[in-house]
């Protein structure tokens, strides 16, 4: 995820940092605050002179922010106070670019890693920072970019070049895969706390969810450039949008949009 995983509150505010797109201000996930800039959270990442590296960000049900590190190869986890509570070593050793990127309810990192040429890897960290759990991929349709966890222990995996998402049990057990297949560019997943799936695709910008038995319970069709989704505890759904303005479009469970949030650009 891109955006705040499980927002509850959100203010007109919206920050791009380091390509990372984030609800900033008072994103508060469970109903705790989060009294910090997302400046402060890349200061406190551990990089010289607070240069953020980050690549994405997601919050769990305790409210413990997860912070993956992209060119450092770590997930810095921090308390809704800003203090550091742990880190997770990726091994960047490894050759493989962190993309993908989740927390469940429960407070596990999930990460998918794409190397130049061969397999994929979805990466699952417990709430302790051990690895308990890993399955590969080959980079069939791009391979995976994407991860969503959802509270059941769910794990959803999406392709960028077609519309399909994997799904496994909490073991890494196949459940069998969601989507059509058809071509197209997938931007970003999403969970809600009931368990369904939000597929948002780029190109053309389009927005399905699924429930847990796979079925299609809403497709909203907009116009082109959305690149991150989030749906809060009400089942509201908010889609970040990139262009000039820069956009949040506000949906309602039922699908209908009630409200756009645009970013002010700074003046030349």
């Amino acid at each position: 995820m891109h955006l705040l995983g499980r927002v509850v509150a959100v203010v007109t505010v919206v920050t791009v940092v380091a390509g990372l797109t984030l609800v900033s201000g008072s994103a508060q996930p469970g109903g705790v605050g989060l009294p910090l800039s997302c400046q402060n959270l890349a200061s406190s990442s551990g990089n010289p002179g607070g240069s953020p590296n980050l690549g994405a960000i997601a919050v769990d049900g305790g409210g413990q922010i997860h912070v993956l590190d992209q060119l450092a190869g770590v997930v810095d986890r921090f308390g809704a106070d800003g203090v550091r509570t742990g880190q997770i070593d990726l091994d960047p050793s490894s050759g493989l670019s962190f993309l993908g990127f989740d927390a469940d309810p429960a407070g596990s990192t999930y990460v998918v890693g794409a190397p130049f040429a061969g397999l994929t890897q979805l990466r699952r960290y417990g709430p302790d920072g051990a690895l308990n759990l890993t399955l590969d991929r080959d980079q069939v349709d791009g391979g995976w970019v994407h991860v969503a966890a959802a509270p059941d222990g769910t794990i959803f995996a999406g392709f960028i070049l077609s519309r399909i998402v994997e799904r496994f049990d909490a073991t890494g057990s196949p459940l069998g895969a969601l989507g059509s297949g058809e071509e197209t560019l997938i931007s970003d997943l999403a969970v809600d706390g009931s368990g369904n799936l939000y597929v948002l695709s780029a190109n053309p910008g389009r927005l399905q969810r699924y429930d847990t038995a796979g079925a299609v319970t809403l497709d909203i069709s907009f116009g082109g450039g959305p690149q991150a989704v989030a749906v809060d505890s009400d089942g509201g759904i908010y889609v970040y949008r990139s262009g000039v303005p820069s956009q949040i479009l506000v949906f309602d469970p039922a699908g209908v949009q009630v409200a756009t949030l645009a970013q002010p650009r700074p003046e030349p």
